[in-house]
């Protein structure tokens, strides 16, 4: 199942509050990043945010096939910032953008490469699933 966003919905929850420059960027071996990376794209262009830049990222030379992440390392939904202040979990934009994109269960970090002022949104792959494992049950063998 694709991961998706409700553009008007994240227009709505971001009404009213201030504007931001952002840039997304989505792992090109996952076809489903791509696509939620435009969806989330196209959700904060229409609720007026300033567009920095849209791309591909590449995954680091260690975690080269990006179809098997290793278990959240580098799925999901990022909102990263050029500095990581002490309560930033609770000042704009995470706060915003947590609550616009509430199915997503979006994780903030800090990276001084992100260039001041511009919030980056990295789109991973969706963390792994676990596959199920069936339980056999095996019956004695009745006696002789």
């Amino acid at each position: 199942m694709q991961r998706d966003i409700d553009i008007e919905d994240v227009r709505k929850a971001l009404e009213g509050k201030p504007k931001e420059r952002f840039e997304v960027q989505y792992f090109g071996a996952d076809p489903d990043s791509y696509r939620l990376g435009i969806r989330i794209w196209q959700a904060l262009g229409n609720a007026g945010w300033e567009v920095n830049g849209f791309g591909l990222t590449e995954l680091p030379q260690s975690k080269i096939d990006a179809r098997v992440p290793p278990a959240g390392a580098l799925s999901g939904v990022r909102v990263v910032l050029h500095t990581l202040l002490p309560m930033s979990l609770w000042e704009h934009p995470f706060a915003t953008l947590s609550e616009a994109f509430k199915p997503l269960r979006i994780i903030i970090s800090g990276n001084p490469d992100v260039p001041e002022g511009v919030v980056r949104i990295v789109v991973g792959p969706k963390e792994p699933m676990e596959p199920e494992q069936e339980v056999i049950r095996i019956k004695p063998l009745p006696r002789q």
